[in-house]
């Protein structure tokens, strides 16, 4: 995330959805971090988690957050993140309205491999104005609702470029992705959705 909303994504069932037996964990822009203590050691299939973001700020946070977990990798460098071919769990969170499709695209054709094993997870995904989402957002998520009327407000947030993303885009996948829409994993489930694509 580019900005912290801290809502607890049920990671249990994320990983249940993949039909992974054992999940090696890219975690595309993390932000503060969606994974508790409790969430790693009490699920056996994760075997390894890799965060990254571009905004190095958060480096120090994360690296104090999970100090005490082994399982939890910290990679700020985008070179090396999209050449490790070990992940067969791709996991962008919260991140998606901020890149242009063409961007997406991009990112999701470096990161493929030739895996047998390969599933992206694409959470909190928006397809309706910004406008139209903050007016329905308070009946929905008072939580997130105040979280951006403060980021209204704030000088960075105001350069940020915002992008919604129809269902009918992620079909450019489907000649090497099995593509699945759910509802959304994080909140605002009426306003936004997720997306589950695995490698044919």
């Amino acid at each position: 995330m580019i900005f912290n909303y801290n809502f607890k994504i049920n990671t249990k069932k994320v990983l249940e959805l993949t039909g992974l037996k054992s999940a090696n964990i890219l975690d595309f822009g993390c932000g503060t971090g969606i994974w508790s203590d409790e969430d790693i050691n009490n699920n056996e299939k994760i075997h390894e988690i890799t965060l990254y973001d571009k905004n190095e700020k958060l480096r120090n946070y994360l690296i104090e957050k999970y100090k005490k977990n082994s399982k939890i990798k910290l990679d700020f460098e985008y070179n090396s993140v999209v050449k490790n071919k070990k992940y067969n769990l791709v996991i962008f969170s919260s991140v998606i309205q901020y890149l242009p499709f063409e961007e997406i695209k991009s990112q999701i054709n470096k990161l493929k491999h030739e895996k047998k094993e390969l599933v992206i997870i694409i959470i909190d995904v928006p397809y309706l104005p910004r406008f139209i989402e903050l007016i329905f957002t308070p009946f929905l998520s008072l939580k997130r609702f105040i979280f951006i009327c403060k980021l209204i407000f704030s000088k960075n947030y105001k350069k940020i470029n915002y992008f919604i993303h129809k269902k009918q885009s992620f079909l450019f996948f489907e000649k090497d992705f099995e593509i699945n829409f759910i509802p959304n994993l994080h909140d605002l489930k009426i306003l936004r959705y997720s997306v589950i694509l695995k490698l044919k």
